[in-house]
């Protein structure tokens, strides 16, 4: 078969719906029936009994909403028999866009079941995938294809819209870590995944469907940040530009900042903001594109954030991620920008971060690494500076020292936790018996805390939460 006319080799409505099945198959997803015919063709959808009845190697299945699908007879099955057919992997990608274009999704913001699939097709293929590395040089492609699926709906529907801004964003990193000369079609492209995912939140209502806006957000903070990559390396071959155009890395960092506290405040996952904050920080830091003072702001913020995290929910690959960038951060802070004449400097323009970040130093939180002593120097600081009251970073702060230093766990980590003998004071609830002497005492870190917290003595200087 000659691979080089691609879907067109494919002429009759046998050969295409083979074509179309095993082309999902392969990734292991079932193709929505309506979406297979589609591709097929008015012929398909007049002679599907007799395509299936001659067509051994498909199955046609049914989810738990009713919806039919078509399969292969099995993921295996169907990866050599594409290899077989193929002299390269053009045909492939071919088939994929063809289908992707293919997609009309339903009057919901969920899209219905086809465009489930392209989400599970991309989780496969897409970035993050396991088979990412192969179809990177593709993305923009498919980013294509969902565009124009997208932009023949009635309603465009949010979901394909954050897969184009995703693609889109994602081409563009392949570019950049391949070092490809088309700065130009780099900046058209960012440019593009702005506009798409901009559109696609304002046709969300704030109030409604958080999970998706707060997805979009996270993309449009990435796209951002994928922009001040693209700025900080616009000089001659890649290098830093000279003179550094400091006002407009400030000006999209400052973006950046303002989209991921949004996006924090409606994601139910709140990793994945403070992830692009972090990483966009790392980046402008590396490369000295920041002003001292927002910079040490910028700082603060994400030492802020990631201690807001509680690890014990992250899955095992988020851990490792969020490690990672713990560990950057701790890098970042090791140097002059907080040391303690950078400290005395900066308590002249902002006392409250100046108390922050002394507090984590000392603690051993901004290295994630608790000391107990560093702990009661540090609670004791922040609780003789007035200026730190009124500070939401410092009163977080504050909160997490007060519990680690009663208990030895993070404010609100963890579940089901088994507090030492001389914190058993802590959880006392009014009316309540004391427990025996000695004996420790489990308690719930989310459920109930609030009742139990009223019974603390609040540090001094600090309202009651």
């Amino acid at each position: 078969m000659d691979d080089s006319s691609g879907s067109e080799a494919f002429r009759g409505p046998y050969e295409r719906l083979v074509n179309v099945v095993l082309a999902a198959s392969r990734h292991g997803q079932s193709i929505p029936l309506e979406l297979a015919l589609r591709v097929v063709g008015r012929d398909g959808v007049r002679n599907l009994p007799q395509l299936l009845g001659k067509v051994d190697l498909i199955r046609r299945l049914e989810d738990r909403h009713g919806n039919y699908l078509l399969s292969a007879r099995n993921e295996l099955e169907a990866q050599i028999l594409v290899t077989a057919e193929q002299t390269s992997g053009e045909s492939g990608i071919k088939a994929i866009a063809e289908v992707l274009s293919a997609i009309r999704p339903d009057s919901t913001y969920v899209g219905g079941p086809e465009v489930q699939f392209a989400v599970d097709l991309l989780n496969r293929i897409g970035p993050q995938g396991e088979q990412e590395a192969r179809y990177a040089q593709h993305f923009l492609r498919m980013a294509d294809a969902i565009a124009q699926a997208n932009g023949a709906s009635v309603i465009a529907n949010p979901r394909l819209a954050l897969l184009e801004t995703n693609l889109c964003r994602e081409w563009v990193k392949f570019a950049q870590r391949n070092r490809q000369p088309n700065v130009e079609q780099r900046a058209e492209v960012l440019e593009r995944a702005e506009l798409v995912v901009e559109s696609a939140l304002a046709t969300l209502s704030s109030s409604s469907h958080t999970g998706v806006r707060a997805n979009l957000m996270v993309e449009q903070a990435s796209v951002a940040g994928a922009k001040i990559y693209e700025l900080l390396r616009s000089g001659p071959n890649g290098s830093v530009p000279s003179p550094m155009p400091e006002t407009k890395v400030v000006e999209l960092v400052l973006r950046v900042l303002r989209i991921t506290t949004d996006s924090m405040s409606q994601a139910t996952d709140k990793y994945y903001p403070v992830d692009v904050l972090c990483w966009v920080m790392a980046d402008a830091f590396d490369k000295k594109a920041l002003p001292r003072r927002e910079a040490t702001m910028l700082l603060a913020e994400c030492l802020s954030r990631l201690l807001l995290i509680d690890v014990g929910e992250l899955s095992p690959k988020q851990e490792a991620k969020y490690n990672a960038r713990f560990a950057d951060i701790a890098t970042i802070a090791g140097d002059d920008r907080v040391a303690d004449e950078r400290l005395r400097e900066l308590a002249r323009h902002d006392a409250p971060l100046a108390a922050y970040l002394y507090a984590l130093r000392v603690s051993g939180l901004i290295r994630n690494e608790p000391d107990p002593e560093g702990i009661l120097v540090a609670l004791e600081h922040l609780r003789t500076h007035a200026e730190a009251v009124n500070d939401k970073r410092c009163i977080r702060l504050l909160v997490d020292l007060f519990w680690l230093a009663k208990t030895g766990y993070r404010f609100m980590g963890g579940e089901r936790l088994t507090l030492p003998p001389h914190a058993a004071g802590l959880v006392r609830v009014p009316g309540t018996r004391r427990p025996a002497a000695g004996r420790g005492r489990t308690v719930p870190a989310a459920r109930g805390v609030h009742a139990r917290a009223r019974a603390l003595p609040p540090p001094p200087g600090v309202v009651r939460l």
